[in-house]
């Protein structure tokens, strides 16, 4: 999959972040005083999230942080910021251990290092579900897809034992098939423009998934 792909996802998520931080900036001036414990609420939530995430880069011991960021994610009906913050940390962490090849199986490791790999791996799909889940909501599918898509990028690359990257058709289509089943109708046209339209992998996986 082109490099371009996750440049993509990045220059996308980063336009509407910055548009909805300015809308928010809006409502704030209007609505005057009364803010800061949400504000506080906010920061304290955004601080727990990102130390979170600084501790699985720091150490193994810290795995079970990308548990706890999975079940952030998993309550987006109930505070969809803070499964988003949670999502994009996850996207980060899975990315680099995809990268350092913590999640593809050797035979030539201990026991100990294929249970932690294996439980990497479950928990990339629980990441995954989560992600593909969101994609029904209006106000966070666009920035899930990116995320996804991002994802799938790196999985291309990392996840095998190759050297040459593998599509991950299993995961392509499921997001292929979570973007048919969203309720929200401008997700489909945002996909097709930002990606279908661009790649040739990405449309002809695309016509793959939907025969």
């Amino acid at each position: 999959m082109p490099a371009a792909v996750g440049d993509a996802a990045a220059k996308s998520a980063g336009k509407r972040k910055r548009q909805e931080n300015g809308d928010i900036g809006k409502k704030r001036r209007k609505s005057g005083g009364g803010e800061g414990g949400d504000n506080n609420s906010d920061d304290s939530l955004a601080t727990r999230i990102q130390t979170l995430e600084t501790e699985i880069q720091e150490s193994k011991k810290h795995y079970n942080n990308i548990a706890t960021l999975i079940e952030l994610a998993q309550k987006h009906g109930e505070d969809p910021k803070t499964a988003l913050a949670a999502s994009e940390a996850l996207c980060r962490v899975f990315i680099r251990l995809l990268a350092a090849g913590n999640l593809v199986k050797r035979k030539d490791v201990s026991e100990k290092d294929a249970t932690v790999t294996s439980w990497l791996r479950d928990r990339l799909a629980d990441y995954r579900a989560a992600l593909l889940s969101m994609f029904r909501s209006a106000k966070l599918a666009p920035d899930a897809v990116m995320l996804a898509m991002a994802l799938l990028k790196a999985e291309a690359q990392h996840l095998g034992d190759r050297q040459d990257a593998v599509f991950p058709r299993y995961f392509f289509s499921d997001i292929v098939a979570s973007l048919l089943e969203s309720p929200v109708e401008q997700l489909r046209e945002h996909f097709s423009e930002t990606f279908v339209d661009e790649y040739d992998d990405i449309r002809f996986y695309t016509f793959e998934a939907l025969k």
